[in-house]
């Protein structure tokens, strides 16, 4: 069974958003914020919205770890869930390596 994770965001844009999660994705992995822990090895579909609900990024994954950020985080981010084994969905994987690139370049690795 797949677990549903969705994940409400304040960003505005998808400019907002690669600002604030391309340090959370590597060209295998992402790492979600969520309110509590999903077990290693659990299969997860994840839904990213945008601060009006629209949909950012979804797929499905499998759970490589769940990291705890302490009670000094909002309750909503206090995990971190890495995903693995991505399958995005739609134009989910363009705005996946849009984020990759946004990392790169945060970087540098995208300067000639």
């Amino acid at each position: 069974m797949t677990r549903a994770l969705e994940i409400a965001t304040p960003f505005a844009d998808f400019s907002e958003l690669s600002e604030n999660f391309a340090q959370r994705v590597d060209n295998e992995r992402l790492m979600l914020p969520f309110a509590e822990p999903v077990g290693e090895g659990e299969w997860v579909s994840f839904t990213v919205l945008f601060a009006d609900g629209s949909t950012a990024l979804a797929g499905t994954g499998k759970c490589q770890g769940s990291y705890d950020n302490g009670e000094e985080h909002p309750p909503e981010y206090r995990f971190d869930i890495v995903v693995e084994s991505l399958s995005l969905e739609g134009t989910a994987e363009v705005m996946f390596e849009r984020l990759l690139m946004a990392r790169n370049s945060m970087a540098g690795e995208g300067n000639a």
